[in-house]
């Protein structure tokens, strides 16, 4: 009905219903479920809660703490996408529970560069690193520019999700990763990471037969905010990465199918 503002949950019967309930399995160990309220997403806030088989009660107290108050931030928009990736995201990085959290993340970065100067082993690396998004310019020239001074190759695309993948040597993918940490983002997680062992007599010749680009671009792609991820899978496929897709990619594929489960049960 036209005339009808109030975005509230209407059942068959045209009674709105107390609450709705939402569980959605993360994993083998993880459970989230959802209390959505009549008047969610517009004046309410959903209710969160997670069984674990895993976490600690300090853990799981603290992830739903957050997951409550992103909730809270994105009243008057379905929040229910947004609360399964973080808490996905979370549940995937160990670092999300270590107890040297409180310290900053530039001191963090600082300490990982020394560590990288003097213990930096001789390997080739590739490392796929997932963004909430990457939608500014500057950061997207910066994420090319950054890479191509480290001798790195790799791609970019940028959206909602956003990935990067650059491959070189163990010590400048580090340093990248650090460069490109400081810039900020909402989430940046290293995702994936592939290392190969070298000799110290290793050629260029030699390391040069694990790359599998010939530099370091961002992937054009048609308009919108979220890629396609069907063309990202075929460009993977073409530079013989394609069993990483389903790694890289499995989650938001899962969160993208509760999104619009969400939104029918909402509309």
């Amino acid at each position: 009905d036209d005339d009808d503002d109030d975005d509230t949950i209407i059942c068959d019967d045209g009674e709105a219903p107390d609450e709705l309930s939402v569980s959605i399995k993360l994993s083998s160990e993880h459970e989230i479920s959802f209390l959505l309220p009549s008047q969610y997403p517009s004046i309410e806030a959903p209710s969160v809660f997670l069984r674990s088989q895993s976490l600690t009660r300090s853990q799981s107290d603290k992830l739903v703490g957050r997951l409550k108050a992103v909730a809270e931030e994105n009243i008057g928009v379905c929040s229910l996408f947004q609360l399964v990736e973080e808490a996905s995201e979370a549940l995937e990085n160990d670092e999300y529970f270590s107890a040297n959290e409180s310290q900053t993340e530039t001191n963090a970065d600082d300490e990982s560069s020394g560590e990288t100067a003097r213990h930096a082993p001789h390997e080739f690396t590739r490392q796929f690193i997932y963004f909430h998004h990457i939608r500014n310019k500057q950061k997207r020239h910066n994420i090319v520019k950054f890479a191509r001074e480290l001798q790195l190759t790799g791609f970019s695309v940028h959206g909602k999700p956003g990935l990067v993948c650059v491959e070189g040597m163990y010590d400048n993918v580090a340093d990248y990763v650090g460069r490109v940490r400081r810039l900020h983002w909402q989430r940046m997680q290293c995702k994936m990471t592939e290392r190969h062992p070298l000799l110290e007599e290793d050629s260029d010749k030699t390391i040069k037969r694990f790359r599998k680009f010939g530099g370091m671009h961002e992937i054009e792609r048609g308009g919108g905010y979220h890629p396609n991820l069907g063309d990202v899978r075929a460009y993977l496929d073409n530079h013989g990465l394609g069993y990483t897709f389903e790694q890289l990619f499995a989650i938001c594929v899962h969160v993208y199918t509760v999104f619009l489960l969400a939104f029918f049960f909402t509309m």
